[in-house]
């Protein structure tokens, strides 16, 4: 370890922990607790200098978690993209920036351009992709949710999400953002609940009307069906642990006359 960083501060990392070892010290479970350079005995001052180790280790901890997400927050701002980049992309180590990858770049732009004909699907981008040798880091093919992320994403454009929000890169775009729109048009479209093609239909007297109910047999529902014979069958609809079983019952009083013609 470096020097500087306290030895015990992984036992730190949870408050929750500190108190169990002390717990375990009470009950003699634990006779001491010994590091390269510290240790404590099972007496009431090693146990006050065992929690005021705890105590700073768990304040290393707490300001290096909010130190790096400072340092992320700072690099988002200035329009860097503090994850791994995408399909496309790569990222470079050497210079902690965000380059093209002009081998996969080219693939990926030309999906968009086929997508956003209309003519393509997305098992047809799934199957260009692996025909262009486009796999992932364990040599396997993309999934088709893969495909539609990649499509739906703005980082390809210059913008990424961060935490909920979209941020404006300094990275090079590969597609213009009026070919986006256009890929996200036909997305819409082809989506099972477009917002674009489903219609609500009002229904101004639903729950108005309610079927009176038997007080003796309040979970007994009494239905009547029409038979192809003709014949008006009444039914009785029972809800019993969740489940709905029905009981038919020809009622010979009631007939109706068939339909002719």
């Amino acid at each position: 370890m470096r020097e500087g960083k306290p030895r015990e501060s992984f036992l730190g990392i949870r408050i929750v922990d500190g108190g169990r070892i002390t717990y375990a010290l009470d009950t003699g479970k634990l006779t001491s607790l010994k590091f390269p350079k510290f240790w404590f005995e099972n007496t009431p001052q090693g146990k006050f200098m065992l929690n005021m180790a705890f105590s700073q280790s768990k304040y290393y901890v707490d300001a290096l978690a909010e130190n790096t997400k400072s340092g992320l927050k700072e690099k988002v701002r200035r329009g860097e993209f503090p994850c791994k980049a995408p399909i496309g992309y790569l990222n470079d180590y050497r210079t902690k920036k965000i380059i093209v990858d002009r081998k996969r770049a080219a693939v990926v732009k030309e999906a968009f351009e086929l997508y956003a004909t209309g003519a393509a699907t997305l098992d047809r981008i799934h199957a260009f992709f692996a025909e262009r040798g486009m796999v992932t880091s364990n040599g396997y093919a993309f999934i088709r949710g893969y495909v539609s992320n990649v499509l739906s994403n703005p980082f390809y454009y210059g913008h990424f999400r961060y935490n909920g929000e979209v941020h404006e890169g300094t990275y090079e775009p590969i597609i213009t953002k009026a070919l986006f729109d256009q890929v996200a048009d036909v997305l819409n479209r082809r989506w099972r609940y477009s917002p674009l093609e489903k219609k609500s239909i009002p229904k101004p007297f639903l729950g108005l009307l309610h079927h009176r109910r038997n007080p003796e047999r309040p979970h007994v529902l009494p239905l009547h069906e029409e038979r192809p014979s003709g014949v008006l069958v009444q039914s009785a609809l029972h809800s019993r642990g969740g489940a709905q079983h029905r009981n038919f019952k020809p009622d010979p009083t009631l007939r109706l006359a068939r339909r002719v013609g």
